[in-house]
């Protein structure tokens, strides 16, 4: 018979997929959930991949419970399910509420993994501990935990990849990537959760299609009732403090159009890296708003901040280059590849380290030269007695790459 997956004119009972490839491992996946719940369950989908490196991978309809609680918390264990175990194995597969502990509905024993904060099928002959490495979604999707209160939160306005210790979100509102409301409450929920991931040590922050971000979506500003624009100024400012104040380094890889409250996005990343069709813009003054300017002129020249807010001129990426705003300018297609590079950099190095200079960064821009030296003094005398510190300087000493493990 012919069979097409895509119409599903197979005319049987049930979906053969899944019978196709026999003999068929199991991925009995076990994690933890946001409120400390073990959650556990088989995966037709599933296998391992690699040997050298050692990968598993293992494929769910949709954002399951294993699914989000992996992507959240980076980790997750592989339980081969034997012929013995098969009962307790189907138990496991009801679709239960996210707080409830499949171990103990299907009378199972939870033991502490070894490497990893997830707890083990006792039971089980063979444990597989890994780490996540690489997330791909196709179609809706959740990266939010659930609540117990509701179902999963969709994030409606972006998207997040994490691979090689580093996350990539991108702003997906089309057609321009205008920030609203919800944009803003799923940024600081995302960059928040980011700066909290040991499996996560350099963020880079971009636009999906042409536009990085183009601004504020003025659809939503605010009434003139008390106390509504005040609660509006507190989300907008939120949504740019998150990237401020994140531990982990984020750059901004402006890809196209970077206006207004897209512009300040670019402007609260660390590091900026632009495409050659990239431009940042400040258009408050054309729409008879203001905003910006402390941000504008920590990145710019007196002269060049006055001049782009009170004209509201694009300037473009060879220009931002030029004035020391962005650290390098690319060719479009190239643009990704360099922001992953400068990650890259960032995640071979100290994870405690890299967290300390960002934090001197913060600290010090407002103090005197005397005091902001002051702090990082207090910075190397903490890292000093640091297992990274410890592990950075055996690797000197022993002429091998370091292994970070915070």
């Amino acid at each position: 018979m012919f069979y097409d997956p895509r119409t599903q004119d197979h005319g049987l009972p049930h979906n053969p997929w899944l019978a196709l490839v026999v003999p068929r491992p199991i991925g009995w996946i076990s994690t933890v959930g946001p409120y400390g719940t073990n959650n556990l369950a088989p995966y037709s989908c599933f296998n391992a991949i690699s040997g050298k490196p050692p990968f598993v991978v293992f494929s769910a309809d949709g954002p399951k419970d294993s699914v989000t609680n992996a992507e959240a918390t980076g980790a997750f264990c592989v339980n081969i399910a034997t012929y013995d175990l098969r009962e307790a194995m189907n138990q496991s597969s009801a679709p239960y509420p996210a707080e409830v502990d499949e171990f103990a509905a299907a009378g199972l024993t939870p033991v502490a993994c070894e490497n990893i904060p997830v707890m083990r099928v006792a039971e089980s002959p063979v444990s597989i501990e890994c780490r996540q490495s690489l997330l791909r979604w196709r179609g809706p999707r959740s990266t939010d935990f659930k609540t117990k209160d509701q179902g999963p939160r969709t994030h409606q306005t972006l998207s997040l990849e994490v691979s090689d210790f580093i996350a990539t979100v991108t702003i997906d509102r089309a057609p321009v990537n205008a920030q609203n409301n919800r944009f803003r409450e799923e940024l600081v929920e995302v960059i928040d959760a980011l700066g909290d991931r040991t499996d996560v040590r350099a963020i880079i922050i971009t636009g999906a299609g042409k536009a990085f971000s183009a601004g504020a979506d003025l659809s939503e500003r605010p009434t003139r009732e008390p106390g509504v624009y005040t609660a509006h100024n507190r989300r907008v400012r939120a949504s740019f403090d998150c990237l401020l104040e994140c531990p982990k380094p984020i750059i901004a890889a402006v890809n196209g159009a970077a206006i207004g409250a897209g512009c300040v996005t670019a402007l609260c990343s660390d590091i900026i890296v632009t495409s050659e069709k990239g431009f940042l813009q400040m258009t408050e003054v054309m729409v008879g708003l203001a905003g910006g300017v402390a941000h504008v002129r920590r990145h710019f020249g007196e002269s060049d901040a006055r001049m782009m807010v009170m004209t509201a001129r694009r300037v473009y990426g060879p220009e931002l280059l030029r004035m020391n705003v962005a650290s390098a300018c690319t060719a479009p297609e190239d643009l990704l590849d360099t922001a992953r590079g400068i990650a890259a950099d960032i995640a071979k190095a100290s994870p405690s380290a890299v967290r300390a200079a960002k934090k001197s960064f913060q600290q010090t821009e407002c103090v005197s030269i005397y005091e902001g030296y002051r702090f990082e003094q207090t910075q190397t005398k903490a890292l000093s007695t640091s297992e990274d510190t410890a592990e950075a300087m055996a690797a000197f000493r022993e002429k091998r790459a370091p292994v970070f493990k915070s």
